[in-house]
């Protein structure tokens, strides 16, 4: 009798930790449109303010704390004739997997935007994908209203109701 409790309180901390783990990954999606605000703000500042090359903005990124942005720590900060930059900036984003497509798209938008034209024309750059990055958090933020709850609820009834099968 002790043996089938144990694997029903088993199966509810497992229900538990799944339902968790799926609202985890819907805040994820909303803590990366957060992040790739928080970038295009340092880089419309360094911009504007100081009109800095791409390894100048490179350089204050990383003196950022972005999690899930962790593709640019790896970003070169200095000139080198050997790398484009845009293929480097590429190749980083492809080698984390943690984005999906639609967040692989806006980071290469993102990266061919830097340095391409004059002040103003990355400045409109900027605003253009500073509006995708708001529509799609605002649409990410109702998902996980609406969703975030329910992935733990229902984790946690479906780890009772296998527990209760198992008793």
């Amino acid at each position: 009798m002790f043996l089938k409790i144990s694997a029903g309180v088993l199966f509810v901390i497992g229900g538990f930790f799944c339902g968790l783990n799926l609202s985890d990954k819907l805040k994820r999606k909303v803590l990366f449109c957060r992040e790739c605000e928080k970038m295009l703000n340092v880089c419309e500042y360094m911009v504007r303010a100081s009109n800095s090359d791409v390894y100048g903005i490179v350089r204050h990124l990383k003196e950022e704390n972005y999690s899930c942005l962790r593709f640019i720590y790896i970003l070169p900060e200095c000139y080198s004739p050997e790398d484009d930059f845009r293929q480097v900036w590429k190749n980083a984003v492809m080698s984390d997997r943690s984005f999906d497509i639609e967040e692989q798209e806006i980071l290469n938008d993102i990266g061919e935007l830097l340095g391409s034209t004059d002040i103003e024309g990355q400045l409109r750059g900027i605003s253009d994908i500073r509006s995708v990055i708001n529509s799609i958090n605002a649409e990410r933020i109702g998902v996980y209203r609406q969703k975030g709850r329910l992935y733990r609820s229902v984790g946690v009834l479906i780890g009772v109701t296998l527990g209760i099968m198992v008793i």
